[in-house]
């Protein structure tokens, strides 16, 4: 039953799709800046996320909080970014086929964008933190504290990377 519930989404997914893009009738001015502006309050939400994460880290909060709301961010800016994109297309997979695996989020969006891969110190940190928060250990702290990984974050590499990208999307995207 769910293989063929699984193909009659991707069939309406799919008829949803071409009936834009070819569509003779054009589609509605207002939704399209709708879907912009859910594109860019996803941004912002991200941003949101991190600058408040930085905060607790800066007052001395538990790691793992931290860590999630990190996750969090870039999570939402990662779909942000696809969303901006192509709405139509990326709305429906956010969900089912990205949800909460950071690096399919973080390599999708490289090769939408066409942009050159983070180095090696931040893909890391990116790795290690998709690992904890896609199998949920940072919202269990206990399991944070018996990898004592939390300090290899401490230098912020990935979210110097990650404001570097963010300023450039702003200029381009809002």
């Amino acid at each position: 039953m769910n293989f063929l519930k699984h193909y009659i989404k991707k069939i309406f997914s799919l008829v949803k799709r071409v009936s834009r893009k070819f569509a003779t009738k054009e589609v509605n001015d207002e939704t399209i800046q709708r879907e912009h502006e859910i594109a860019v309050e996803t941004l912002k939400k991200g941003e949101n996320f991190i600058r408040t994460a930085l905060l607790l880290r800066k007052n001395n909060s538990e790691e793992n909080v931290v860590l999630s709301m990190i996750c969090q961010g870039i999570e939402n800016i990662l779909k942000g970014l696809l969303l901006s994109k192509d709405y139509v297309r990326y709305e429906p997979l956010l969900r089912r086929k990205f949800g909460k695996n950071l690096l399919r989020l973080y390599y999708r969006t490289r090769k939408e964008y066409k942009i050159k891969n983070l180095d090696g110190r931040a893909v890391n940190e990116l790795q290690i933190l998709a690992y904890l928060y896609k199998n949920q250990f940072l919202h269990y702290g206990h399991l944070i504290n018996l990898l004592n990984d939390d300090k290899a974050f401490e230098s912020g590499h990935l979210l110097r990377k990650l404001f570097q990208i963010l300023a450039y999307v702003k200029r381009k995207i809002y």
